[in-house]
């Protein structure tokens, strides 16, 4: 088994996955800067006055990420960085879902509504599993490169 998720191809694979995901992602971020920032303020975890500095940050190493992933720049790098970005929005997500918030977790669009919030609180269980898949990727990318350096 360990010889499939070590080939070349589904590491670049991965990387070619993971940092689509992440660039697609981060163009929504980087075109509304106000809006994305709106969509972490409803998950009510970042101190106002750090939220448009958090904001910026995010959206730059999502971008940067994206690109060193499908560039293969830096890859031991980038996969620690995915993984980290990925189990803390594995957290975000899990805990605003057990606080009982219905909230769009702002990956791929910064347009948040009340009304939307009942359609889409039935989904934060969905981007959930989306993103523990996504951490299974990355998390065998920081495996193999780490063994590859």
């Amino acid at each position: 088994m360990n010889r499939y998720l070590a080939h070349p191809v589904v590491l670049w694979g991965s990387r070619w996955l993971l940092g689509a995901v992440f660039l697609i992602a981060s163009w929504y971020k980087i075109t509304d800067l106000i809006d994305f920032g709106r969509s972490i303020s409803y998950y009510d975890m970042i101190p106002l006055a750090l939220l448009p500095g958090f904001t910026v940050l995010l959206a730059g190493v999502e971008v940067s990420t994206g690109l060193a992933l499908v560039t293969g720049m830096w890859r031991k790098g980038s996969a620690l960085i995915v993984t980290l970005m990925l189990i803390m929005f594995i957290i975000a997500i899990g805990t605003a879902y057990a606080r009982g918030l219905s909230i769009d977790c702002g990956c791929f669009t910064a347009d948040m509504t009340a009304a939307k919030a009942e359609d889409i609180r039935s989904n934060m269980v969905e981007r959930l599993l989306q993103d523990v898949a996504l951490l299974a990727l990355s998390l065998n990318l920081l495996i193999q490169e780490g063994k590859n350096s």
